[in-house]
């Protein structure tokens, strides 16, 4: 894995995995990417951090940051949203009309995470299930989904499977070759 964080340069047709979601607005209060970050730590590819380094914003360029993120999301072949939504300390108004965005431009390419007891997220659920788009319930899980193993268990080959999420961390394989359907559960 690669991380590139926010103000620098990339190779846009690397791919790889953006980190979407509120930002702390202040020191108070604790980042959720560099736990994140280490979830991914055996994925093979770039993972885009929308914040610096260090953690330490020194000459915020406003402008020059959100056009950072466009580029990064359009980049990247996955657009992670994972939301602790806290209207007192992350309100994650800007993560809404992000979310918003890539929902109508490309669901495809998105995942959405959010703690239960995340507030207001009734929303974007209701078309995160509309759209096919995996919902998860916890950081480790949304991370977790790129470890999941391809090998099917009847016909022991390594076929790519398809993958459908259903929420709570259930996911639907299928083989391409046997067409065989497993349930699996990340844990």
């Amino acid at each position: 894995m690669k991380v590139i964080y926010a103000g620098k340069v990339f190779d846009i047709s690397k791919g790889g995995i953006f980190l979407a979601g509120p930002t702390p607005r202040s020191k108070d209060v604790k980042s959720w990417r560099p736990k994140a970050i280490e979830y991914l730590k055996d994925y093979n590819g770039y993972v885009f951090c929308p914040e610096p380094s260090n953690g330490v914003w020194g000459q915020y360029a406003y402008k020059e940051q959100i056009e950072w993120e466009y580029r990064a999301m359009k980049a990247a072949n996955i657009i992670l949203f994972w939301i602790p939504r806290n209207l007192e300390t992350m309100p994650a108004f800007t993560t809404n009309i992000e979310f918003g965005y890539w929902m109508y431009k490309n669901p495809k390419k998105l995942l959405l995470g959010f703690p239960k007891n995340a507030p207001k997220m009734k929303y974007m659920r209701y078309y995160a299930k509309k759209l096919y788009i995996p919902i998860f319930h916890t950081l480790k899980d949304i991370c977790s989904y790129y470890f999941i193993k391809d090998k099917c268990e009847k016909c022991h080959k390594n076929e790519r499977t398809d993958k459908t999420i259903c929420e709570d961390g259930k996911v639907l394989t299928v083989c391409n070759k046997c067409k065989k359907n497993t349930l699996l559960t990340i844990i």
